[in-house]
């Protein structure tokens, strides 16, 4: 025994030993967190956490799939004659992933295009693939992509955009443009060396390409062209389509923004109040708001307000033991 210290200072720190010792702590958080009403559980399926992949590994997907899609097109057109294709004709494995590229990015410049009958029913078939699952792969790819280009390696940006919801969005609106604007440059640049084209008609295609217009009237003639077309069209898919879209949810969140500022008015108390009493209270207001906003209808407040008095009744508050009758009246078994 430390003669410093008293009998009630003793005790008072075999109680705190006690406390910090962890089966007393796991006794103690359960019995803190139990809840004052019985409360059934209902057994559902044990569901996996959500797969997060990591970018190489999403890399490395799409690179397989445009090779796939690249073999399979090079299997069908040698054992389909060659005739059966029509069009500016290089090497077989320049023009299948060029053609494959053109295809997957909705481009159709027309330079290369099936003519007979079962290479035209072949292609359609793969088209229909290639929207139906490489463009969603691509959508849901490319946000990783993003998060991996922007933030992941620029984390002194990464800091400065979480100071301010307004100046992150700003900055990423620029930094959309600035997207968009190198993927034109960088086609501009390699159609003019590559294809050996003036300025103007660099810009032009590379505009056209990458705003998926493809008139016909310019196209990539030469094999390098093909093979940088073919990457370039990749590179445009995930940069220039997806900076576009960011503008456009931009001005949407912008005008959003503006009314939520609006002053409100005497039509918008009188249009959320639900029991037209004049007067609405913060609930009411929110739900209002939203309505404006046009993040909810009224459609969806029907259907949840239905959901609420199918189980409080009349009751204008949802307590535990309407939860348990509702469990009961559902035949769910309690846990």
């Amino acid at each position: 025994m430390n003669p410093e210290m008293t009998e009630h200072e003793e005790d008072v720190k075999a109680v705190i030993e006690r406390l910090f010792k962890p089966e007393f702590q796991q006794r103690l958080t359960r019995c803190l967190s139990a809840p004052s009403t019985f409360i059934p559980v209902e057994k559902e399926k044990y569901r996996k956490e959500t797969f997060k992949p990591k970018i190489w590994t999403i890399e490395a997907i799409l690179m397989a799939l445009a090779l796939v899609a690249v073999i399979v097109f090079y299997m069908i057109a040698i054992s389909i004659n060659a005739s059966s294709f029509k069009g500016e004709k290089r090497s077989k494995i320049v023009d299948s992933f060029y053609f494959t590229m053109v295809t997957v990015s909705t481009v159709g410049y027309g330079d290369l295009f099936p003519y007979a009958p079962l290479a035209k029913l072949v292609i359609c078939c793969f088209m229909l693939l290639s929207s139906l699952y490489l463009n969603h792969a691509l959508n849901v790819s490319k946000g990783y992509i993003s998060h991996f280009l922007i933030f992941k390696k620029l984390q002194w940006f990464r800091r400065w955009l979480r100071k301010r919801w307004r100046r992150a969005s700003v900055a990423r609106l620029f930094f959309a443009i600035f997207t968009a604007i190198s993927s034109l440059c960088l086609g501009t640049i390699g159609i003019h060396f590559i294809e050996k084209l003036s300025w103007r008609e660099s810009l032009c295609l590379s505009i056209v390409t990458s705003t998926t217009v493809g008139y016909g009237d310019q196209n990539f003639k030469s094999t390098e062209g093909r093979v940088f077309a073919g990457v370039w069209m990749i590179y445009n898919l995930f940069t220039f389509a997806d900076s576009m879209l960011y503008i456009a949810h931009f001005r949407l969140n912008w005008s959003l923004l503006g009314l939520l500022k609006r002053n409100i008015a005497v039509v918008d108390v009188a249009e959320g109040a639900l029991r037209n009493s004049g007067a609405i209270s913060k609930e009411e207001f929110v739900l209002l708001m939203l309505k404006k906003m046009k993040l909810i209808h009224q459609v969806d407040v029907e259907i949840i307000s239905r959901k609420f008095e199918a189980m409080a009744g009349v009751n204008p508050r949802l307590t535990t033991g309407h939860i348990i009758d509702d469990y009961k009246r559902r035949g769910v078994a309690l846990a």
